[in-house]
C-alpha cells in the first residue's frame, strides 16, 4: 500500500484514492472481482487437473504390468497381437469400465456379505456337530458299559440257572429217595 503520509510530497495535494470517483472505484472493484474469480477458477481447474493427473500414469502402469498389447490404429502394420479397435473414444470405454468395475465391486460386497452369513452358519453348525459328537462319544461309552453289565448279568444268570438246576436235581433226587 502506498505511503500517503510522505513528507516530501506537496501537503496541499490529495492522495490518489481521493482522486477516484465513486464510479471509478466501482469499476476498479468489478475488475478486481473478475480477476479474483478468474484466479479462483484457474486454481480449481489446476487442482482438478492435479487430482486426475495420476490417472494416465496408473493406467500406463497397468498396461505394462499386465502386458496389454498396444492398441491397433488404422494403417498400423506392425506384427504381433494387438487389441481390436473399440469403435468408441477411450474415455468413454474407460468410463464404462469404471462403471462396470464399480458394479462388480458392489456385487462382490453383497456376495461377501452372503459368504459371511454362510460362514457364521457353518461355524454354528460345526459347534453343534462338535457338541453332538461329544454326546455321541459319551453315549457310546455308556453303551459299552451297559453291554459289559448285560454280559455280567448274563453270566450271573447262567450261574443262577446252573445252581437252580443243581438244586432242582437235588430236590428231585431227594423226592425220589423219599418214595
Amino acid at each position: 500500500m502506498a505511503n500517503n503520509d510522505d513528507t516530501s510530497r506537496n501537503p496541499g495535494r490529495r492522495s490518489a484514492t481521493d482522486d477516484l470517483t465513486t464510479e471509478s472505484r466501482r469499476r476498479v472493484h468489478d475488475i478486481v472481482a473478475q480477476v479474483d474469480a478468474e484466479m479462483d477458477r484457474r486454481a480449481r481447474d489446476a487442482a482438478r487437473a492435479r487430482h486426475w493427473g495420476w490417472l494416465p500414469t496408473i493406467i500406463q502402469g497397468w498396461i505394462i504390468g499386465e502386458r496389454v498389447p498396444p492398441y491397433r490404429f488404422p494403417g498400423d502394420t506392425t506384427p504381433g497381437h494387438r487389441l481390436p479397435p473399440l469403435g468408441v473414444p477411450l474415455e468413454q470405454a474407460f468410463a464404462a469400465h469404471v462403471a462396470c468395475t464399480r458394479r462388480e465391486i458392489w456385487r462382490t460386497g453383497e456376495l461377501s456379505d452372503e459368504v459371511r452369513v454362510l460362514r457364521e452358519k457353518n461355524d454354528q453348525l460345526e459347534r453343534q456337530n462338535d457338541r453332538l459328537e461329544e454326546r455321541n462319544d459319551r453315549l457310546e461309552a455308556q453303551v459299552e458299559t451297559l453291554h459289559l453289565q448285560v454280559s455280567q448279568l448274563m453270566t450271573q444268570h447262567g450261574q443262577i440257572v446252573d445252581v437252580m438246576q443243581e438244586h432242582d436235581m437235588e430236590d428231585y433226587q431227594v423226592c425220589i429217595s423219599n418214595f
